[in-house]
């Protein structure tokens, strides 16, 4: 199977088909930076009410652009799928989900794309797309890996020296926290490669367990940003863990800026910022309650509600996008592959692999928010139990089964579908499915039509 695989990769035919357009002789380097389970209201930002402050992602947005309206899928590993693929449902196969299994060979990934146009490609972080030949993040395009395989990992090497491969083989070198050792190697990577056009994907495993609880009363965060949040005045531990964790984070984000703008790159640097999925809440909890927040939205992660789903979202480069914009229009995880590929001066497939590509370019939007209009479009945000259909703004949820451990709030069975008006009612307070039940039933008839296209697994 690997051989063919190769084969695959290795027809003339696609290598001669991803060549820079005449417009884009210089391409821009690409920093696609991924946290885990921080939640819309996780950082000051996008939730000025939010005690965690992120300066850097602040600098990033000031010079930037930020998507209020940006929604994801409700787990991890189908936000990755659909990152890398521009696919919807491409985080489950027929054997199961891609976490284990991947994705279908014959869909090319971003990072795919990006080395064949020439690009040195960097991995640094979470995968969660599999670790069998054929799978691991080398066999996906990246010329360089240094990260790990599932959900999650510890943070400190004596719990985790086990868990960090780099390439197929494990990471030798003793490390201490894993946010700095993702951090470091992204920016070595940079300062080798600052000559040639490089592509970073820098998946951080924070803010994802194991986190401090009273079962497990150990300090995830390093120990100088716990004291530093202690000094702020906090001193319930898991509110320091958790702060602690994304403020370090944020920190880090700013050394990988720093490293960018002493080489004189900023303004040949195209970098997002986005979360995988919201956050788990003290009282929205998949596993267990946890100390974070998605701002004025309602659930969490695992729902399909706007705390499951809606994450912050920022993209800067100097010079060519929109510098300190705000959009509300709406985007999704899927888009951030065609966004990526026509900043790279590569033409966007109408296919990868079986399927038509679901997602959408968001760079003119983003070079000139207030004179481009994204047209409208239903997307959807799915797993098993239930799924969101957004055509903004107007919502369709539906939940057939309990989300969370008893205890959780409001993520009962829906019993049908609730249908919501995100531009009057954000936080999907009030159902007014049976007073336009006619939008109800047309919404729910395209959210038929659009999982029937994309409902069987990829293989």
């Amino acid at each position: 199977m690997p051989m063919i695989h190769g084969m695959l990769r290795a027809i003339p035919i696609l290598l001669m088909a991803w060549v820079f357009s005449a417009a884009a002789v210089e391409p821009p380097n690409i920093i696609l930076i991924v946290a885990d389970d921080q939640g819309y209201g996780d950082t000051d930002v996008f939730w000025p009410q939010s005690a965690i402050r992120t300066p850097n992602l602040r600098r990033l947005a000031d010079q930037g652009i930020r998507l209020t309206n940006f929604r994801v899928q409700p787990l991890c590993t189908p936000t990755r799928a659909a990152l890398m693929t521009g696919l919807f449902n491409a985080g489950f196969n027929k054997a199961g989900s891609a976490h284990e299994h991947g994705v279908d060979y014959r869909v090319t990934y971003l990072s795919e794309y990006l080395r064949r146009a020439g690009y040195q490609v960097g991995g640094f972080g979470k995968w969660h797309l599999g670790s069998r030949d054929g799978d691991h993040p080398l066999d996906r395009g990246f010329d360089h890996w240094i990260g790990f395989y599932g959900g999650g990992m510890p943070y400190h090497w004596s719990e985790g020296r086990e868990s960090v491969f780099n390439g197929k083989a494990p990471y030798e070198k003793r490390w201490k926290h894993s946010t700095d050792l993702f951090a470091d190697e992204a920016i070595r990577f940079v300062r080798t490669n600052h000559d040639r056009p490089f592509f970073v994907y820098l998946a951080f495993n924070a803010v994802h367990t194991p986190l401090w609880s009273s079962a497990r009363p150990v300090f995830s965060a390093r120990s100088d940003w716990v004291r530093k949040i202690r000094e702020r005045g906090f001193s319930d531990p898991s509110t320091i863990e958790y702060y602690a964790l994304i403020e370090h984070m944020d920190d880090r984000v700013g050394d990988l800026l720093d490293a960018v703008s002493r080489l004189k790159l900023d303004g040949k640097t195209l970098v997002i910022y986005m979360s995988d999925n919201g956050a788990i809440t003290p009282t929205h909890f998949a596993h267990f309650p946890q100390m974070g927040s998605n701002g004025p939205f309602r659930g969490g992660k695992a729902s399909p509600y706007e705390g499951g789903i809606r994450v912050p979202f920022v993209a800067s480069m100097p010079d060519t996008l929109s510098m300190g914009a705000v959009s509300n229009q709406a985007a999704v995880e899927a888009d951030v592959l065609p966004t990526l590929l026509e900043a790279a001066g590569l033409r966007l497939p109408e296919m990868n692999g079986p399927r038509r590509v679901n997602g959408r370019s968001l760079l003119g939007m983003m070079k000139s928010p207030d004179s481009v209009d994204l047209s409208p479009r239903a997307t959807p945000s799915w797993l098993g139990c239930c799924f969101a259909f957004v055509d903004y703004p107007w919502k369709l949820v539906g939940v057939s089964k309990r989300i969370g451990r008893p205890g959780a709030k409001g993520m009962d069975e829906t019993q049908g579908q609730l249908l919501f008006n995100l531009e009057t009612d954000p936080a999907e307070k009030t159902d007014v499915s049976a007073l336009h039940e006619e939008r109800a039933q047309a919404l729910w008839e395209q959210y038929q039509a659009l999982y029937h296209s994309i409902r069987t697994p990829l293989h």
